[in-house]
């Protein structure tokens, strides 16, 4: 593989959730789809002191059993894809994983109105604000001084709930 996708993977790794199985759905997220040595091979670039073989494997065992990637046999080798599963899994962790200032003043307002349908993702939607720094202005309006990420934007599209949220930047003004 060419050293900037390596860099790469290495960058993703340490920025996301240090733990073994988030690490290797990150490789595979990468990678798109991924034989078993490549993962490995990836996996121990970044990190050569971390973990055994036998714990990676364990650990695509454990992703392939709880959904989160698939196993296939290609060309004779063992194939692991990304579900759909494991990449909600990868956006909600990467949504949050640093929080950036807003460095003009204003802060990012979420304004929601998803139907009774979709109730589960509002519901999720709501905790995964509160519980990284949003406060309620009313139910379904949060505001946090900060920006929120692309990624941020790729979640609610994976939920389908895009078309339900608006975002708006705002300068509070204390009286």
């Amino acid at each position: 593989m060419p050293k900037p996708r390596n860099e790469q993977i290495v960058n993703m790794a340490k920025q996301i959730d240090e733990s073994l199985g988030n690490l290797v759905l990150g490789i595979v997220s990468l990678l798109g789809h991924a034989f078993t040595e490549a993962v490995l091979d990836h996996y121990h670039r970044g990190y050569p002191k971390a973990a055994s073989k036998a714990a990676v494997y364990t650990t695509l065992y454990r992703l392939n059993r709880s959904g989160l990637i698939r196993k296939k046999i290609n060309q004779g080798q063992i194939c692991y894809k990304l579900t759909a599963a494991g990449k909600s899994r990868l956006l909600v962790r990467r949504a949050f994983q640093r929080r950036n200032p807003a460095k003009d003043g204003y802060s990012s307002v979420v304004i929601f109105d998803i139907p009774e349908e979709k109730r589960k993702a509002r519901t999720f939607l709501r905790s995964l604000l509160l519980k990284n720094g949003f406060v309620n202005l009313q139910k379904s309006v949060l505001i946090a001084p900060y920006e929120l990420p692309k990624v941020f934007f790729e979640l609610l599209t994976e939920l389908g709930i895009r078309q339900y949220v608006s975002i708006l930047k705002s300068k509070v003004i204390n009286l």
